[in-house]
């Protein structure tokens, strides 16, 4: 299609008339026709919560997250639902690897006090747990922990996961 008016117009007419496949098929040709990784992350997200609420296909779920994050790669949003649907799916290898990226965002670990910085400990918590609860992996668990520790060395939860995996060791 060659109009962005003439692909919202039949985005709105599949959308209008439920139309869920070919809505997913036209919000795609709109999102690999943007430039603006902002905005084709948004359009992927959207085909995700078709794909989840219309469709119930969580493979395509999964496809349009990854590809939303193929578009903007630092975009929090995006790797907040990749990481809540692997949760759901327990995929847990996946899990690891979106919370990887979270840690690895520029202001992932920012210092102590910053307004951010419960959030973003969240993922070194979470990898932690994980590494121990599902991998038994000492070593990643406690190198999680230690980046916690280091910004906020008296975090309870942070203190309460490093004496369970000392204790089980």
């Amino acid at each position: 299609m060659s109009n962005a008016s003439e692909l919202d117009a039949l985005i709105a007419q599949y959308e209008h008339e439920e139309r869920w496949n070919r809505l997913v098929e036209a919000l795609e040709e709109k999102a690999d026709s943007l430039f603006d990784p902002s905005e084709r992350a948004k359009v992927f997200l959207r085909v995700a919560d078709v794909c989840r609420d219309r469709l119930d296909l969580d493979a395509m779920v999964v496809n349009a997250l990854n590809r939303a994050q193929a578009a903007d790669p630092t975009n929090r949003q995006v790797l907040d639902r990749l990481e809540v649907e692997y949760t759901r799916m327990a995929r847990w290898a996946d899990v690891v690897a979106v919370l990887k990226k979270k840690c690895a965002l520029p202001d992932a670990l920012p210092t102590y006090r910053s307004p951010g910085r419960q959030t973003d400990l969240e993922a070194y918590l979470k990898l932690a747990e994980i590494f121990w609860d599902r991998f038994s992996h000492y070593g990643e668990a406690m190198n999680a922990l230690r980046e916690v520790l280091a910004v906020d060395p008296n975090n309870a939860e942070a203190q309460r996961l490093r004496a369970k995996i000392e204790g089980k060791r």
